[in-house]
């Protein structure tokens, strides 16, 4: 009885593999390997985020464009400039705060006055450009500041320190969060 179901387990395996085309020989296995579709390659999408905030402020180095007169004045503004918006507001709150540390930094830019491209102004100075861009200061908080603070005289001999009275001002504002971003 035993050699019996022995059989019928053996003719039915036999069976199996004809159904399949083999003898039950290994040359059969590779050759159906071989004859095998490929597997379609798997893709891994990784999200892209912002680049990192230093690198976006360092950018700012390069990112060139030249102070005009705006004003009858003499007031200067930024023209002509290149700068990912975007990327900075990707990185919301933080991008506020590390703009305003970045207030200092006197590392030289290729942003140039636009009567003399000698002079050039410094990373910090793009960086307020950058912060003011931005945002909005709600001008209906009274905060421990004078507002005129928060922005600088152009005069390249004095630009370092009004920077300094700058970033005391801000740093006002982020912690007050009386700011808010503009829609553009």
């Amino acid at each position: 009885m035993v050699i019996r179901l022995i059989m019928r387990i053996y003719v039915c395996l036999l069976l199996g593999l004809m159904a399949c085309g083999g003898n039950g020989t290994a040359d059969d296995d590779v050759a159906a390997m071989d004859t095998a579709t490929p597997a379609a390659p798997t893709t891994t999408t990784v999200p892209v985020g912002p680049p990192p905030l230093d690198s976006l402020i360092a950018g700012l180095d390069t990112a060139g464009g030249r102070y005009i007169s705006i004003s009858s004045s003499g007031q200067l503004g930024w023209r002509d400039f290149k700068y990912n918006r975007a990327d900075f507001r990707a990185h919301g709150h933080d991008a506020v705060a590390r703009l305003i540390e970045c207030l200092p930094d006197q590392t030289a830019t290729m942003t140039t006055h636009y009567e003399n491209a000698a002079i050039t102004y410094p990373r910090g100075l793009l960086c307020l450009e950058v912060l003011r861009d931005l945002t909005d200061v709600d001008a209906s908080r009274e905060l421990p500041m004078n507002p005129s603070d928060l922005y600088v005289d152009l005069e390249p001999r004095q630009v370092a320190d009004e920077l300094k009275r700058a970033q005391v001002a801000w740093r006002v504002v982020y912690a007050n969060k009386a700011y808010r971003w503009r829609s553009h």
